[in-house]
């Protein structure tokens, strides 16, 4: 899988026309001064298909670095060079891209200055692009960001209710000791959404959350092929997206819920969404499963083709929970409709004491389950 991703991202350069290095515009590794001024000439100095390329080693970034109305733009390096946040950082993104088309991120390490998966420090921020088309997220290392590791979204000067990225690649990344990587739109009163058409493959979140979440119609996210490890709180929260497809990717020591579904509340009105499958995962050692809320309070439209299916649920133990003690739960804030088309098959578990396999609500309608299969208890589960 890696390598295939990988001759992807070359065959992505390939168009490309000049390299610029850094170095050129006085930026120098490994000497502890700050790097700011060189790199922002750096970018400033880029033209239609660049690459910028850093030499090995760590830059310090001492205010926020900015690449606006780029195209055919790539930042990279040959060996995971390093942006790291000085100490007294000024600005809330390392990095900050927008409007942007064709561009790729390849090969570097952003490193912050707060676990956001011990404390949540809103607005300590890694990488922010947005407005954008055809993004390619490749390869990168993210770690210590108290909010969003990378914010990929719709910008907020967005026609209201509308989706203005698309097309956007994050694979084979590493995501560590950080709050969340997200496509939400945080700014106050801004009604934009997510990302149409999405794809989270191959990437480790260790100690750090994906959230995919919009404000507004946002369509087709595939997260494939990922692991999710070490999260003390939920792994991946989704919330208004349709054509949703979760498939082989492994959750292991969540203390929160594998999937956690919702509405978003920040959304002006109600968004229709449809199309959930959630297949051929591995989920071991986790506090809950999936949680699938379907719809707000006062919402009518039911949310049309839940499937959940073929998964290897293990030693899910709801700790000393009382609540959600039932691996994959349907529920429903409304009080006409909830999800309708469901199939839950294929399945294996293992049941904690006092714990079922699956509860769906009774809004819930056309309702399938089969061949769900319960496995032998192992010792100390």
């Amino acid at each position: 899988m890696t390598r295939f991703i990988y001759f992807l991202l070359l065959f992505s350069f390939v168009a490309h026309a000049e390299n610029v290095h850094v170095g050129d515009f006085g930026a120098t590794a490994d000497d502890q001064q700050d790097d700011s001024v060189a790199i922002q000439s750096a970018l400033d100095s880029l033209t239609k298909g660049d690459t910028l390329i850093f030499a090995e080693g760590t830059y310090d970034v001492c205010t926020t670095l900015v690449l606006q109305h780029s195209e055919q733009i790539t930042l990279r390096s040959f060996t995971q060079s390093k942006l790291k946040k000085c100490a007294n950082f000024s600005g809330e993104y390392l990095l900050y891209v927008k409007p942007a088309q064709d561009f790729t991120l390849s090969s570097l390490h952003f490193q912050g200055l707060h676990n956001g998966h011990q404390v949540s420090t809103w607005g300590k921020q890694g990488v922010y692009i947005a407005s954008a088309t055809n993004v390619k997220i490749i390869g990168n290392e993210f770690s210590n960001f108290g909010d969003a590791a990378l914010r990929v979204t719709s910008g907020p000067e967005a026609d209201y209710f509308t989706t203005n990225t698309r097309e956007v690649m994050i694979a084979s990344n590493r995501f560590s000791q950080c709050r969340q990587v997200t496509t939400t739109q945080a700014q106050t009163n801004s009604y934009v959404g997510g990302v149409n058409d999405i794809v989270v493959l191959d990437n480790e979140f260790e100690s750090c959350t994906l959230k995919l979440s919009t404000r507004a119609p946002a369509q087709t996210a595939n997260v494939l092929f990922n692991t999710f490890k070490d999260i003390n709180k939920t792994a991946f929260d989704v919330s208004y997206y349709s054509d949703l497809w979760v498939a082989h990717n492994r959750f292991m020591n969540i203390d929160g819920f594998v999937m956690n579904l919702y509405p978003n509340s920040q959304a002006p009105r109600q968004i229709p969404w449809d199309n959930i499958m959630f297949e051929k995962n591995f989920i071991h050692n986790t506090r809950f499963g999936l949680r699938l809320n379907s719809l707000g309070r006062e919402q009518l439209r039911p949310v049309y083709a839940l499937t959940v299916r073929d998964n290897r649920f293990e030693q899910v133990h709801f700790a000393e929970e009382t609540n959600w003690r039932d691996i994959v739960r349907t529920y429903s804030y409304s009080d006409h409709a909830s999800f309708d088309g469901v199939h839950i098959s294929g399945n294996e578990y293992e049941l904690a004491p006092d714990s079922d396999f699956l509860y769906i609500d009774p809004l819930s309608r056309n309702v399938y389950i089969d061949n769900n299969t319960a496995l032998p208890t192992q010792p100390g589960s």
